[in-house]
């Protein structure tokens, strides 16, 4: 839009200075020039008037009149009017050779519009009277095109410094890095040189911090599990024997304890499951055995005791030596206190049931005994040895070592079931993972029956925690952790962390917002390695040059100058093989 112009008018604000310290846009007032009506506002950088646009031109002005800067704070600004009160002069418009629209006024000056802006250029129509004279320059020279990473390299926490050497320019060439995330992505040059006469080496000058150090803590949990070896033997229905108690009686005015396989020794414990004919003995009462021979014994109240006196014959008893007697024997049954068992065959035995449920008790890893409740005091005092048979007991089960962190008890605590087929450990199912493992566990297969299954955990972890503990130097802005897999872990990724860093330049602290997972511990670290790049070169002059002038005249920047004239006649050089310079 190209703007009228007003006689009588202030056609122009010039701002001479912008001031300083102004908390609001300071007003302007018009004294003076024979005119009214003149308004103009400031626009503000900061603190600064930076320029003064009119909002109404005003009438009657002669000459410019005073401008004053108000305002309630700030000082320094100071402005000058300019009018315009001559007479009109007609503008005629043109269109130049490259599309440009020109208007000219008769007084050697007028504006140039390039069909696109939304203001028109103001310039000296008047152009040079000749064509320029061009050569080219005797020396071949290039200057650099672009810079190319080879390597972006990692760890940079400030800009570095981007060294363009060799190549013998006559002007050396200069660049900035553009830093993306801890890596040099490019370099924007900022002067392409000249004049080279062969390619410059581009090299990268600070802004790595000095290493930290740091370690990674763990939490982890049993993904599978293994199965090295089977084994053998396993099953919910075993093979049993078990040894029984043994049967006592004692004759009229004796008080011995007769026993043909009694088995005890001096001082050994036993107690009396069952007595008939004398009141003397009570039952599940611990004696000791004294004046013991090979078929007779005298029970004490204690160690090295007298024996009791019978004042009538034990017609039928049977003794318990707790030692020996009344154990079931399953090889690695795996039961616990409490579990459940039920014959389902017995040979012997007497006083035990098939089709009955016992539960263990003197829990053995390979024998047990059986009360008839859960709550019972004393196991079932069966009279015989149990000479073949067979029992159901509870399944294998799987244990996992806690050594190191991983939950042992409670809802996080591992959870797994075990499958069998042919007496082999064929499957273990893992419901619940656990928590805690910080560099990993045991496991074993226990009970069932059998012998010989070898299994492995297979851990997988998340990054909990990540401690630096070295804390590195000239972290002036936080550096980008890396979390690197170990060699052997093929699948591991996913953890992420940020550093926080000190006026200082050390790294204070690192805090873990993505755990990943990791079948091992991973390393963390700052990728701080250089990077590298290369320079293209192009020839500075080469090829078909059209070449006009143009004048520039004085007129400053506050007043929209330098205008400049239109071109002078053209000159047209051909530099195909290239030169310095024209």
């Amino acid at each position: 839009m190209l703007t009228s112009r007003t006689t009588g008018g202030v056609v122009a604000v010039n701002l001479v200075t912008g001031g300083s310290q102004y908390t609001a846009a300071p007003t302007l007032s018009f004294s003076g020039g024979g005119g009214t009506g003149c308004t103009a506002i400031c626009r503000m950088a900061g603190t600064r008037v930076e320029s003064i646009a009119i909002v109404n031109q005003g009438t009657g002005y002669t000459s410019a009149p005073s401008v004053t800067v108000n305002a309630a704070t700030g000082s320094g600004a100071v402005a000058e009017a300019k009018v315009y009160s001559g007479t009109f002069r007609p503008m005629n418009f043109f269109q130049g050779r490259f599309g440009d629209v020109y208007g000219v006024d008769g007084m050697g000056r007028g504006i140039r519009w390039d069909n696109a802006a939304t203001t028109a250029e103001q310039i000296g129509i008047e152009k040079p009277a000749v064509a320029p004279a061009v050569t080219g320059g005797t020396t071949v020279g290039k200057y650099v095109r672009d810079i190319t990473m080879v390597r972006q390299g990692g760890g940079y926490v400030s800009e570095p410094t981007v060294v363009i050497s060799g190549g013998t320019p006559t002007e050396a060439a200069t660049g900035r890095a553009i830093l993306q995330a801890g890596r040099i992505a490019g370099v924007r040059l900022t002067s392409r040189g000249r004049g080279y006469q062969g390619v410059p080496s581009v090299s990268f000058t600070g802004g790595i911090g000095d290493s930290a150090a740091f370690t990674v803590g763990l939490n982890g949990e049993i993904a599978g599990v293994t199965i090295v070896s089977g084994g053998a033997g396993y099953g919910r229905e075993q093979a049993v024997t078990g040894v029984g108690a043994i049967a006592v009686t004692s004759s009229t005015g004796s008080d011995y304890l007769t026993s043909a396989t009694h088995g005890l020794t001096e001082d050994d414990p036993f107690y009396l499951a069952s007595i008939s004919g004398s009141t003397d003995l009570t039952v599940n009462t611990t004696y000791y055995a004294v004046s013991v021979n090979a078929t007779q014994l005298k029970a004490a109240t204690t160690t090295g005791g007298a024996g009791i006196t019978l004042t009538a014959a034990i017609t039928a008893g049977v003794l318990v030596d707790p030692s020996q007697h009344l154990y079931i024997n399953i090889p690695y049954h795996g039961l616990l206190a409490g579990s459940t068992v039920t014959f389902s065959s017995l040979t012997g035995g007497t006083g035990l049931s098939t089709g009955t449920r016992y539960y263990a008790t003197s829990v053995e890893t390979n024998r047990f005994k059986v009360m008839a409740g859960s709550t019972s005091t004393f196991p079932v005092a069966f009279e015989s040895d149990v000479t073949d048979g067979a029992a159901t007991i509870p399944p294998p089960t799987i244990v996992f070592g806690t050594q190191y962190g991983l939950t042992s008890s409670g809802t996080n605590a591992p959870n797994a079931t075990v499958s069998i087929s042919d007496g082999k450990i064929s499957n273990v199912n893992v419901l619940y993972g656990g928590t805690g493992a910080t560099t990993g566990s045991t496991a074993a297969i226990v009970g069932g029956g059998g012998t010989g299954a070898t299994v492995t955990p297979d851990m997988r972890y998340r990054v909990a925690t990540i401690t630096a503990a070295t804390s590195g130097s000239g972290y002036y802005a936080a550096p980008v952790i890396t979390i690197r897999p170990a060699e052997t872990d093929t699948t591991g990724r996913g953890a992420a962390a940020t550093a926080s860093v000190n006026s200082d330049g050390q790294i204070t602290s690192v805090t873990v917002y993505a755990g990943g997972q990791y079948r091992e511990r991973p390393t963390a670290f700052i990728l701080d390695t250089t990077a590298e790049a290369t320079a293209e070169l192009s020839s500075s002059v080469k090829g078909k040059y059209i070449c006009a002038i143009r004048y520039i005249d004085d007129t400053t920047r506050q007043r929209r100058g330098p205008i400049a004239s239109s071109i002078s006649d053209i000159t047209e050089v051909d530099m195909a093989s290239g030169a310095g310079s024209l």
